[in-house]
């Protein structure tokens, strides 16, 4: 309803107005503010297995909803993404995760999404021109695919895990702009730890990990034209001690 964090600016930044509709008077009509708050109807279906080696799930699911706030495409001057109604949105996809335990030490296992986020009925207003309807469009901010995939080690006390994750293309605004839009990109992490407790120091565990192992140059996150690429290759190194309760 209101933008606190502007409240302290200066005043030549320009006025800072409260997001409610006005009255025939100029003053505000506290009693409708303009941005409505959002209403979803979600049905979802899933199922799932276990055994002694397999695992896996899947979750089907249709979210409709009517004034859904959603990114516009854009910054604030403090970086924050800026923010609307929608009048009609839908969400529908299918959920898949799944563990395969190779070996009593070795572990595979994995989860997937597949998506569609869709602008049913959606108008954008722009420097008092006409309308522009963006019915049918993609959401912006929202990949269509989405999967990790991780390979686990675990044996006395030595952890190991390498993380291979995906994301599909998305949109940075409503307009499905090629030249505003985040290329799908993939990305390998790892992460070992070691509690040193099999050789005499209890509750010490050194612990470390490398992210983007591969080097990978890519962009991670994107608002309307500002991207903002991921970091390279780099890591982090921990030592945790924990003492007894």
């Amino acid at each position: 309803l209101y933008d606190a964090a502007e409240a302290s600016t200066p005043a030549d930044w320009g006025a800072v107005l409260p997001q409610f509709e006005t009255n025939p008077d100029g003053s505000f009509d506290f009693e409708a503010p303009l941005v409505k708050p959002e209403k979803l109807v979600d049905i979802e279906l899933g199922a799932g297995f276990r055994s002694s080696r397999f695992s896996g799930s899947a979750n089907l699911y249709y979210m409709d909803f009517r004034d859904e706030i959603i990114k516009k495409g854009g910054l604030d001057r403090f970086g924050q993404p800026i923010t609307g109604n929608a009048e009609h949105t839908v969400h529908t996809g299918i959920e898949l995760s799944g563990r395969w335990q190779m070996l009593p030490q070795l572990a595979l296992n994995g989860n997937a999404l597949i998506s569609q986020n869709e602008l049913k009925s959606y108008r954008v207003f722009e420097n008092g021109s006409a309308p522009q309807v963006l019915d049918g469009n993609p959401i912006a901010g929202f990949p269509n695919t989405l999967a990790n995939l991780r390979l686990t080690y675990a044996w006395q006390g030595l952890y190991a895990s390498l993380l291979l994750k995906y994301v599909g293309k998305k949109y940075t605004d409503n307009f499905e702009s090629e030249e505003n839009s985040v290329e799908a990109y993939k990305v390998v992490n790892l992460s070992l730890r070691y509690n040193l407790q099999k050789i005499g120091l209890r509750g010490l565990t050194l612990q470390a990990s490398v992210n983007n192992l591969l080097n990978k140059k890519y962009l991670a996150h994107g608002e309307g034209s500002d991207f903002f690429p991921a970091a390279t290759r780099n890591g982090f190194f921990s030592v945790q001690y924990a003492l007894d309760q």
